[in-house]
């Protein structure tokens, strides 16, 4: 169940973008600015993606040390309001990576943006934890987790940002 609902997660982001644009340079960080040539030119469609459950933002993908992400912004100003990767080549500080296994009590368990993600934690460097999810399909409540119990769980991808 877990990673049948991670594989959803990961594929449907996956899917919303799927071209990388031209190699340039940028600060990856929440409220840095895009530079202009980093954008899709007048004559490339401009991907969106939903940030939020009524937000949809202007996107790029862009590989940064050898890593792919797919980066959303302000319109108007440039500037990033989101960063999203389920690369494999991603790591955070701590040495977790997209499919890594992590230990959680239920309580740790998040819901985000409406029930699009489904968050264990964040990472010290400040990544969202992204995780299958531990719902009962229908029912909306938490699975059947007993007091105190510790699950593994499958990491589907890490981000940080939102709205």
């Amino acid at each position: 169940m877990y990673l049948k609902s991670l594989f959803l997660v990961v594929f449907g982001i996956t899917a919303l973008s799927s071209t990388v644009s031209a190699q340039c340079k940028f600060d990856l960080k929440i409220g840095a600015k895009i530079p202009a040539k980093c954008l899709p030119k007048k004559s490339e469609e401009q991907k969106y993606i939903a940030t939020h459950p009524s937000q949809f933002r202007p996107s790029i993908e862009q590989k940064i040390d050898g890593v792919k992400y797919t980066v959303a912004f302000d319109e108007k100003t440039r500037r990033i309001k989101y960063i999203h990767t389920v690369d494999r080549a991603f790591r955070t500080v701590n040495g977790l990576q997209v499919l890594s296994q992590i230990k959680v009590t239920e309580e740790q368990i998040t819901d985000g943006f409406g029930g699009w993600y489904n968050f264990a934690g964040q990472t010290p460097d400040g990544w969202d934890i992204i995780v299958a999810s531990p719902l009962l399909p229908g029912d909306g409540k938490k699975s059947d987790w007993k007091k105190d119990e510790v699950k593994t769980m499958t990491i589907g991808g890490f981000k940080k940002g939102g709205n």
